[in-house]
């Protein structure tokens, strides 16, 4: 299996090095640095670029980074048969691990895997093996033909299908975890951190129900991708699947919670400002009802929207009249 670091990567990961020994009092390693790189300005600028990328890679693997990704890589023995090349890249917000396309002239039924991780991560190896023992878990999934990975997300709008894919990868994350958790490696995040998570998207399940679903969630030791998926779209199959008879009789009646700062149930984002209940025997209130429900066919009023959302659609129906 062939490993690649991308070059911003390294370079990043040096000096990012360099800094914090020079903090401490240490500049061993920017000596050996400018001892590397100094001469390298007597080249032509065609080919010093390259010759710095080479100084940057071979110091990377020197400070044992290489070792430590290579190490992390082995522990996963089903990548041997799967894949031919992993390529770590430079993330500027978070760790993710994705498939390449497939390459049959080169590989036959290998993947190629990318997995981008913030140079920051490469300050604590500790964190930087649970940050990659996530990210290869991912991958496993991935590769996993039970588990049936997909990256399209069938969703009305493009609203619905960013609030989908965010419960999606908490739920995902949630399965990792798990996992990992009972076969007592450390995680990037703690059954306490996943259930805060958890929390926050389905505030309107009262705490001792959410409590129920989420033990039983942590406790599955085998979901799909489609089963993911499902619940990440409709609170109601997650209450079915992971949830108790009363928690599905609450969902069914749809209480409204209006907690300043609650998500709007339409765009998502923290409100303070709940526009006033629908009242569907009021024609023009009922069209707006029946506006909505084409982008999100399961909202009921009683769920409520944010101000900002209500007069978004009535905007919308005022200009479908002109």
């Amino acid at each position: 299996m062939n490993i690649e670091y991308d070059t911003s990567l390294t370079e990043s990961v040096v000096l990012q090095e360099i800094e914090k020994r020079e903090r401490r009092g240490d500049p061993g390693l920017l000596n050996n640095y400018h001892e590397k790189v100094d001469p390298l300005y007597e080249l032509d600028p065609l080919d010093r670029e390259e010759e710095f990328e080479n100084v940057h890679e071979q110091i990377f693997l020197d400070l044992g980074y290489g070792k430590l990704i290579k190490e992390a890589i082995e522990d996963f023995h089903l990548l041997n048969d799967k894949v031919s090349d992993i390529y770590i890249n430079i993330s500027l917000v978070t760790e993710e691990a994705n498939l390449m396309k497939k390459d049959y002239d080169h590989t036959g039924d290998l993947r190629k895997i990318k997995i981008k991780i913030r140079a920051e991560m490469f300050s604590s190896p500790e964190e930087l093996r649970m940050v990659l023992r996530h990210e290869l878990m991912h991958v496993i999934d991935m590769l996993d033909e039970a588990y049936g990975y997909d990256t399209k997300i069938p969703a009305l709008n493009t609203v619905e299908e960013n609030f989908i894919r965010e419960r999606y990868k908490i739920l995902w994350d949630i399965y990792i975890d798990s996992r990992l958790g009972r076969e007592g490696k450390k995680t990037i995040a703690s059954r306490d951190k996943r259930f805060s998570e958890f929390s926050v998207i389905y505030q309107k399940i009262p705490y001792s129900q959410r409590l129920v679903m989420f033990d039983n969630l942590w406790g599955r030791e085998r979901m799909t991708h489609g089963e993911i998926l499902g619940m990440a779209g409709d609170l109601m199959n997650m209450v079915t699947a992971v949830g108790d008879a009363s928690a599905v009789e609450l969902v069914k009646e749809k209480k409204r919670a209006y907690q300043p700062g609650s998500p709007c149930p339409l765009c998502q984002f923290p409100t303070y400002n709940w526009a006033k209940e629908l009242n569907l025997e009021d024609e023009d209130e009922k069209r707006l009802y029946s506006a909505i429900r084409v982008d999100f066919p399961g909202w009921e009023p009683q769920e409520g929207a944010c101000e900002r959302c209500v007069e978004l659609y009535k905007f919308n129906l005022e200009e479908s009249r002109v």
